[in-house]
């Protein structure tokens, strides 16, 4: 593994073409297996983009991240590939970043896009490349069975088109008055994150982003409250966050653990995130459509966000 945590400093940004109708693009399984049924949805999807699927053999193997980092090091050097397309998420971008080329990435960068477990390769292509890559609904959700809407909007854009995306979310505030004295009427940054759990096993690691001055968003689904709070807890504790611009809060779809335990203490995320970071000068937002339900808004990682008051976040390359 060649990472840029070795290099004197981080790579410069690199946009991504867009695609254009008729491109061929890879099909590429970097976590879980890809069952026959899921593998036929995913091909459904790609098409409905008007766009040609190339399946790659870990599509089709039971342990895909044997092959997968390999995989993506000659999607990348395919010229007649034209973006990559990781098809679900699950376990696995752990094993695989280790047989990803960064060097290779960096010289002939392409669109890149996934989620969840692909949360990993997302920002860590990121941080070693200085490529921009795509938060985004995987082609094994069926893009063909979404209806109109921000999903389909959202991912047209991120694939097709690249402008400013425009979401208006909720604000969370504590003393609205002491929040405003501390907090400007908006905040700036390069938008990093995806998955929490995922995020959360990135951390002391080069593959982590630098959140300094920056952008984090966060979604997560089937934990209980209180783990989503550990999560949190831990990075704030990590100092990861101590110079973030702002944290956004997508879907957290949660599961309820708390009958045995007893140890959840708050109703939702929403107040556990408020609990943790009410005394730090961080603008936090909730209910930004992204994650693993729908609505899901694809948003470009490295991207540029603007958090304002109002709770609109604007993000563009």
């Amino acid at each position: 593994m060649n990472f840029s945590l070795f290099r004197n400093r981080l790579p410069e940004r690199m946009l991504p073409d867009k695609l254009h109708c008729g491109d061929k693009i890879a099909l590429i399984a970097p976590s879980s297996p890809v069952p026959e049924h899921i593998l036929d949805i995913a091909l459904d999807s790609i098409r409905y983009l008007n766009l040609k699927p190339e399946i790659y053999p870990s599509c089709l193997d039971l342990f895909p991240w044997k092959m997968a980092g390999n995989e993506i090091n000659n999607a990348f050097l395919d010229n007649s590939i034209k973006g990559i397309f990781c098809i679900r998420g699950g376990y696995g971008a752990a094993k695989t970043v280790q047989n990803v080329d960064f060097d290779i990435i960096r010289y002939n960068p392409k669109f890149f896009c996934g989620s969840s477990d692909v949360t990993l390769l997302l920002n860590s292509i990121y941080r070693n490349t200085g490529l921009i890559t795509y938060h985004s609904p995987m082609p094994s959700s069926g893009y063909g069975k979404l209806k109109p809407g921000l999903t389909l909007d959202a991912l047209g854009n991120a694939v097709f088109r690249h402008d400013m995306l425009c979401i208006s979310c909720n604000l969370l505030k504590w003393d609205y008055d002491d929040y405003l004295h501390r907090n400007p009427d908006c905040v700036s940054g390069h938008i990093l994150g995806g998955n929490l759990t995922v995020m959360n096993t990135m951390l002391g690691t080069p593959l982590m982003p630098d959140l300094s001055g920056n952008i984090m968003f966060l979604e997560d689904v089937n934990e209980p409250v209180y783990n989503v709070d550990r999560m949190l807890m831990h990075l704030r504790y990590s100092g990861v966050l101590d110079n973030s611009k702002a944290l956004i809060l997508g879907h957290f779809n949660i599961e309820n653990k708390t009958a045995e335990y007893n140890t959840d203490y708050y109703n939702d995320v929403k107040s556990a995130a408020f609990d943790i970071f009410e005394t730090t000068d961080l603008k936090i937002l909730c209910d930004f459509p992204a994650g693993h339900i729908s609505p899901s808004a694809a948003f470009p990682v490295g991207g540029n966000g603007t958090v304002r008051d109002n709770g609109i976040v604007e993000i563009s390359l």
